[in-house]
Parts: C-alpha cells; structure tokens; sequence
C-alpha cells in the first residue's frame, strides 16, 4: 500500500500544502535554524556556519528524493508565510516521520501537535504502523510519547520509536 498524506484538518491559523521550488530558501533556513545550537559552540564565523547548513540541508534533500520513494515534502503554511515543513515517507508499508519542523516565533502553538495527530489518524485508518528517529536530547520525544509512540532503540544520538495503528473498532 503506497497511500500519499491527505491533510484532513480544518484550522484558521495555519494550513498544508507540498512544497514548490520556492519553498527551498525558507525550508534551508528552517534546517539552518534547527542546527544553530550545535554549530553555537564552534568559533565558525557566520558565513562558515550558513554555508554549512547550506550544503547539509542539499546532501540531507538529495538523499531523501534519491533513497525514498514516496518522500512527500509538505510546507507548513500560516497566513502569510511558511511557517514549517513537514517531510513523510512510505517503506514496507510503515509511515516513516522524516522530519517535522516549526519556525521558532510559531512553536508552542499547537501546531505540530494538531499536524501529527493528523497524520497518526490518518494512519490508524489505514492500519498502518509509523516510525521516525528523534535526537536523544530532543525534548519533542515527549510528544511523541504522548501520542502513542514507543522506543524500540538507539542509532548514534537518535532514538528510534514505532507507533502502532490504533485496532479498527
């Protein structure tokens, strides 16, 4: 089964669509944005650090369209601007969460809460099982906690976790 995401939700502040060629500068600050912590406590000037995030967000975006074959990339949209990305993937079946992303001033909003329950209900139809790999440190492991997800393992800094599908009724 290789059923794409179809966003089911109805919200004022913030909708999804796929990404468009235009989409990649914001989505390269996004990336650029989720590694300054790391890249904080280097003596790289900032022109290093964005050429840095600049060839690592274009490797990380290769990859996912050359080894992926469903990857799905959906810009997170709020009235005016692109507020997020989220990334999707379908292997043997299983959902796989790539990434999701909220631009610092729109986290805490509930956005990527309401925009992953979506996705899960989607899958809990479907039957299907959803993984995704999350940074040790990452305090977002909570959420995924929360909403049903398991930890099965560590690869390196990443924790792996599985969600089973919710059984039909």
């Amino acid at each position: 089964m290789s059923t794409h995401y179809q966003p089911s939700f109805s919200r004022d502040d913030f909708q999804l669509r796929p990404m468009v060629p235009d989409d990649e500068a914001v989505f390269r600050r996004f990336y650029a944005e989720v590694r300054a912590p790391e890249l904080s406590v280097t003596n790289w000037p900032a022109a290093e650090k964005q050429s840095f995030c600049d060839s690592q967000y274009t490797l990380q975006d290769k990859h996912y369209r050359q080894h992926y074959a469903d990857f799905e990339a959906w810009a997170i949209c709020g009235h005016d601007a692109v507020i997020g990305r989220l990334y999707l993937s379908t292997f043997n079946d299983v959902l796989i969460l790539m990434d999701i992303t909220i631009a610092a001033a729109n986290r805490g909003a509930g956005i990527g809460t309401h925009l992953l329950e979506d996705v899960i209900n989607q899958a809990d139809t479907q039957q299907r099982e959803m993984r995704l790999h999350v940074e040790l440190e990452n305090p977002t492991r909570r959420l995924y906690v929360r909403l049903g997800f398991v930890e099965i393992g560590e690869a390196g800094i990443y924790q792996e976790m599985r969600r089973a599908p919710r059984p039909r009724a």
